[in-house]
């Protein structure tokens, strides 16, 4: 993502100018946007942009419908999200210090797949998302978006 390199020469500005870009929907494409969009990446990068830029408020509510999003989504049993989206929510959470929506989230990733849950028990949020990406999405471009996340 364009964005990516932007936020990290410090250019949040522009990165949500590019953020917002990513979660239009063409009507030239036929398609339409869909009824329910997973635009979680997006809202947490914008997040951390307006956090950059002092917008506290505006970080917040963003992270906040990333955690919705993921609860909701990932509770729908039609409807389930792959866990290396999931955890978009859980970096949500812990940044916004919502401990009940980061146990929630644990518990939603935890059940889906039952080789982490061993992972999870003896290890700091860190290793913990690393092994989770590398598990469940070893040769993704997710692995090198967590990477992103992480460092941002």
């Amino acid at each position: 993502m364009y964005a990516i390199s932007l936020m990290k020469k410090g250019n949040y500005k522009k990165a949500i100018f590019y953020l917002e870009k990513a979660k239009l929907w063409p009507e030239h494409l036929g398609a339409g946007k869909p009824f329910d969009a997973d635009e979680r990446i997006e809202n947490y990068l914008e997040a951390i942009s307006y956090k950059k830029l002092g917008d506290i408020k505006k970080s917040e509510e963003l992270l906040k419908s990333v955690i919705k999003y993921t609860v909701s989504r990932t509770t729908d049993k039609l409807t389930k999200s792959y866990p290396e989206y999931d955890i978009i929510g859980y970096l949500a959470a812990i940044k916004l210090k919502d401990f009940k929506a980061k146990e929630k989230i644990e518990n939603i990733i935890n059940t889906r797949d039952k080789d982490v849950r061993e992972v999870f028990k003896n290890s700091d949020s860190k290793n913990y998302l690393s092994k989770v990406f590398k598990k469940s999405a070893p040769d993704s471009s997710m692995n090198f978006l967590l990477k992103i996340l992480l460092n941002i």
